[in-house]
């Protein structure tokens, strides 16, 4: 499940149409689904988390440049 503060992050950058989502610090399991709607991203932070994959949909994201996921626990690309 993902927080009321992450889906808020996430709705705050949909809004504003920034380039850039900070998620780093959340306690995330998993990259949440709504992350890839983001078509604008190009920089994207998921730092500190526990994050073990990372899923295909993450081609999506056409203009990132940036993914930052350092302090993870990645075991899959998919």
């Amino acid at each position: 499940m993902v927080s009321d503060e992450v889906l808020r992050r996430i709705e705050k950058t949909a809004g504003s149409n920034s380039k850039k989502l900070d998620l780093s610090g959340q306690g995330l399991t998993e990259i949440p689904r709504e992350v890839f709607q983001l078509q604008n991203l190009t920089e994207l932070t998921l730092a500190v988390n526990k994050i073990v994959e990372i899923p295909g949909a993450i081609a999506q994201l056409k203009n990132l440049t940036i993914l930052d996921l350092e302090h993870n626990k990645i075991v899959k690309i998919s």
